[in-house]
């Protein structure tokens, strides 16, 4: 402090204490970046977690795969994460770990080919052909179908027999039908695609697949009863990665799976034990979408809008034109969440003061989809939101509005909205007008659009042939719809449709329009006997009534979806799951379809608080009844006011998180292995490589993503591999460890079906193709072989690539000494001692010592067995083949880092004066920092330079300060000689 600063007034001694033993900033804690798989959470971005816990709280456990099973409704749990176990690797020695983890995405131009998703055949059938494709399993109610003739525009009795689908298979070549007594007077014993069968008497069905030539290749008895040894999802494969013929043993092979089962919808629309069942293509003619048609990339699930409460008149009302308030949408793409989570609307309150404050309130509940309104599990609980823009608890304050969009142009995240998401799992998207404040204060969120389904349907059989007729619900007031037989016959039906030409038709209404000479080979009568029924797609089941012996107080009901098998039951419905998948071509996906407009979805439902009804007249219970509001019966339309119902503790709703997609290929235990990623293949053309390549572009710019490591553990393909490679080299401060090819090195049984002797790799030929790649970079490692590693939660053991456990070495590394000591030895790279983080208990190949030296040579760090040291890792090279220093890992690691470091150094003084005094500030800032290096072994010596030598007076024109840093880094022993010398016993060792 300079003499001039004291304050002096009266005579004294002054002193001033200057601390220069500070220690310099050092860069923060950075670790690695890993590219992978993981059961649920964020996708496509950089994550960053600090512990094992916190990650398996975002991204779940690792999964070690090997799960067969019901793949469709668990998940696929076939192959391993392998970048999940890369982070517990590293979790388990160090902090933290970013993580991206992938899905399922394509480019904006993408071709046909580069399309995510799945899909066996996108043409329509236009005949009944055994080239695969999706085919819905219809059950009817059994009874009298002799319902007089058909001969008005209103069709009088379309409901007499009601039906639902229950079943999707998704076949990928060949077909599926049912077998059994067709419904005709003489009920000939046969089989066929698209004709009515009779179940037998206990409600089963004989389903056969048949193969390419039309042969049955499988059969057998199915129940829509879930405690029925024939359950359908028993009964049949329900594993989509057993129809791969590359993963999967040809014993083993199918050529179909069970897609959706809404056994729930046949259990309450199919009232007779007897059952009536056909089975036809899914696909609807107009729009050409056909029901396997999967191929879009990932998405967020979302609810439906929120709305308000009525505030005109009863007699006018209709759900479908009151204000629309918001709706919820998941923070990430992908499924996980509407299959996991569900939302309420709880204690939703009137303004007590309308003229202090007009606004009233309400809770935003997330909830584990399988609780009970009886014991709600709250995942996250946001109480007192409201739709004031202007107050603290505004809904978009409390829980989020942020969101991202990826563009392909500038290969980076924008991000748009006002305020930051506070919850993990959703955020909100208001209305314009809320946001605005331009709506009326008073209103409150009362009810809530369900996710959409296709349109009901309907079938008239008779003189004139099959016909379909549209059947729509009538939801909250709305009018269904009235259109002509002609009309129909024209939108719907195929002309001279017949059992040889099927007419697959509308929007999944995919009953057959057979001429009259064909009626009989459709199994319908032909003497005076009609089938008349309207048939409806599967729906989420509302909650009926609050008098459930399950709750203690009937206002502790939530209205509105009910996701157990049945009233009082505490079971969770599996089938929910099914419900709220993306549709097929991705069809009705938005949350503002038209129920007047669109032909081919509508609504599932449209709940309101508006139509819940005292239960014969009394207040302590409700009854919900879609449209009493508009028929002046329900609660609100009697008393007048919506506040009646909210002052008898009815206030709380539940809806569904839907149509989330994963983008990924159902048929693949590894979406992004080496047999899917095609080197001849790009972005345009391949949505795995366009994944990959994305996550690894949106962790490119250093400003964006710190991270000192960078890897993607099990993706082998070179131009993924050059790509991660090069962005680590350019931005200069991160070291790749990358994985070799498939076919040098070993090649998983979740991408090959070949035998474990024919899927080892060779060390001549991965010696080979590496030098053949002619790579040149000190920012790059890589190791060999695969090594075995014992999963610590579930025990198993896994093969895992060499990436996982380098990685975790290098954690150990860090943690034991510094970052600068080779993560590579019996002390730091003894991976069967603990080194790797996780068990590791075999390797794939033992390496001789002559194999060691090949890989050596060509710069491979070899993973190696000892009997008795065990396993270690015994190199540590980068990639660089030019001969100097940053040829080893522990070199290139410390200059990573004390660059890092001496970066942010100078980032402080960025704008400071360009003089002397700026430069003594930045040397006494950077000596100590190196000397502490130095002290710690990472450097043998340095020197820093900053003067008029560096920066001379023309760079101080041009505001340029120049310093020069000298580093002689500390070289690891790599090589040890030892000369033992045999002497006489006369000789002196002091010699």
């Amino acid at each position: 402090m300079s003499v001039d600063k004291f304050k002096f007034v009266s005579p004294g001694v002054f002193v001033n204490e200057i601390d220069k033993s500070q220690k310099p900033d050092i860069a923060g804690a950075m670790g690695p970046l890993i590219i992978g798989r993981a059961r649920r959470g964020p996708a496509m971005r950089p994550v960053r977690v600090s512990s094992m816990s916190e990650f398996v709280e975002i991204f779940g456990n690792p999964v070690p795969g090997g799960v067969g099973g019901d793949l469709w409704r668990n998940g696929n749990l076939a192959g391993p994460t392998y970048g999940a176990y890369a982070a517990q690797a590293w979790l388990q020695n160090n902090s933290p770990v970013t993580y991206i983890r992938l899905l399922g995405d394509q480019h904006a131009q993408a071709t046909t080919d580069g399309e995510a998703g799945w899909n066996f055949d996108k043409s329509p059938k236009t005949d009944v052909s055994l080239n695969g494709g999706a085919y819905g399993l219809f059950v009817l109610e059994s009874g009298s179908w002799h319902l007089g003739d058909r001969s008005t525009a209103t069709l009088a009795g379309m409901n007499a027999v009601t039906g639902t689908l229950g079943a999707i298979f998704y076949v990928k070549d060949g077909a599926v039908r049912l077998s059994g007594s067709l419904v005709a007077t003489d009920a000939a014993t046969t089989a066929s695609i698209d004709a009515f069968v009779e179940s037998d008497a206990s409600g089963h069905f004989k389903v056969e697949v048949l193969g390419t030539t039309g042969a049955v290749t499988e059969a057998a008895t199915i129940s829509f009863s879930r405690n029925n040894e024939n359950f359908i999802r028993r009964a049949l494969n329900t594993n989509p990665t057993r129809c791969n013929s590359t993963v999967s043993s040809a014993d083993g092979l199918k050529t179909y799976w069970v897609g959706e089962t809404f056994e729930k919808s046949v259990e309450d629309l199919v009232s007779t034990t007897k059952k009536i069942g056909f089975i036809t293509c899914l696909q609807e003619e107009d729009s050409a979408v056909v029901g396997s048609d999967f191929t879009f990339g990932s998405q967020r699930a979302q609810t439906g809008w929120y709305f308000a409460q009525n505030l005109g008149a009863a007699a006018q009302y209709d759900a479908r034109n009151m204000q629309k308030l918001f709706y919820l949408e998941a923070l990430e793409s992908g499924e996980w969440e509407q299959s996991n989570l569900k939302v309420s609307i709880g204690r939703v309150k009137a303004p007590n003061n309308p003229s202090a404050n007009p606004y009233g309130s309400f809770d935003v509940v997330i909830r584990n989809i399988r609780d009970t309104d009886a014991t709600p599990m709250a995942v996250e609980r946001f109480s007192n939101c409201n739709l004031n823009p202007y107050s603290p608890n505004y809904l978009a304050k409390k829980i989020g509005d942020k969101h991202i969009t990826w563009s392909d142009t500038e290969r980076r995240y924008r991000e748009y909205g006002n305020h930051p998401n506070i919850s993990k799992y959703i955020r909100v998207r208001m209305s314009g007008d809320v946001d605005r404040g331009l709506t009326d204060p008073e209103l409150l969120p009362f009810g809530v659009y369900g996710p959409t389904r296709f349109q009901s349907f309907g079938i008239v059989s008779g003189s004139e042939g099959f016909n379909v007729t549209d059947i729509e619900n009538v939801n909250s007031g709305g009018a269904g719809d009235t259109q002509t037989t002609t009309e129909l016959a024209n939108r719907f039906v195929k002309a001279n449709a017949g059992p040889s030409s099927p007419g697959h038709i509308g929007a999944y209404d995919y009953i057959l329009a057979p001429s009259l000479t064909h009626e009989q080979d459709w199994g319908i009568p032909t003497s005076n006997t009609q089938l008349t029924a309207t048939i409806h797609f599967p729906a989420l089941t509302l909650r009926a009534s609050s008098d459930d012996s399950a709750l203690g107080d009937p206002s502790d009901a939530y209205f509105g979806v009910d996701t157990r098998e049945r009233n009082g039951s505490n079971i969770f419905d599996r089938g929910v799951v099914d419900l709220v998948r993306a549709h097929p071509g991705n069809v009705g996906k938005s949350g503002a379809v038209s129920l007047s407009t669109d032909p081919v979805t509508k609504y599932s439902y449209i709940f309101t608080l508006d139509d819940l009804v005292g239960a014969s007249g009394s207040l302590e219970n409700a009854v919900y009844t879609s449209g009493s509001c508009q028929a002046g019966t329900s609660w609100t339309a009697i008393s007048g006011t919506y506040r009646q119902i909210l002052d008898e503790g009815f206030d709380s709703y539940t809806t569904v998180l839907a149509g989330g997609f994963d983008g990924l290929d159902v048929l693949e235990k590894e979406p992004f292995g080496n047999h899917v990623l095609d080197e001849n293949q790009g972005e345009l053309t391949n949505s795995a490589y366009y994944s990959v390549k994305k996550a690894i572009n949106a962790a490119a710019d250093p400003e964006v993503v710190e991270y000192n490591l960078i890897t993607m553990p099990g993706i082998r393909l070179p131009a993924l591999t050059d790509h991660l490679m090069n962005t680590a080299a350019a931005r200069a401060d991160a070291l790749a460890i990358i994985d070799l090819e498939s076919d040098g090195g070993y090649i998983p049984d979740t991408e090959s079906n070949a035998a474990a002797s024919a899927r080892g790799g060779s060390v001549t030929t991965t010696v080979t193709k590496l030098r053949n790649r002619a790579i040149n970079t000190s920012y790059a490692c890589t190791f060999f072989p695969w090594v075995q590693i014992r999963d610590t939660i579930e025990g198993g053991l896994i093969w895992v690539p060499p990436s996982v456990v380098a990685l975790g070495a290098m954690s150990f590394s860090e943690n034991r000494s510094e970052l600068w000591f080779a993560p590579a030895g019996f002390t730091r790279g003894g991976l069967s001692r603990g080194a790797a983080g996780i068990p590791v208990v075999a390797v794939n190949q033992h390496l001789t010592s002559k194999e060691r030296d090949k890989l050596y040579d060509v710069n491979i760090n070899p993973i190696a067995s000892f009997p008795a040291e065990g396993i270690v890792i015994f190199g540590q090279k980068t990639l660089q083949v030019t001969a100097s220093a940053l040829d080893r890992i522990n070199v290139r690691r410390m200059l990573i880092y004390v660059k890092k470091t001496v970066s942010r150094m100078a980032a402080t003084i960025l704008f400071d004066q360009n003089v002397d005094a700026t430069w003594a500030r930045f040397i006494g800032r950077v000596n100590p920092f190196l000397a502490s290096v130095k002290s710690r072994l990472g450097l043998s010596d340095f020197k820093v330079i900053l003067d008029r030598t560096t920066t001379t007076p023309d760079l101080i024109d041009r505001n340029i300060m120049y310093a020069k840093v000298f580093l002689k880094p500390t070289k690891a022993i790599e090589f040890i000689a030892l000369d033992f010398t045999v002497t006489d016993q006369g000789a002196s060792f002091a010699d």
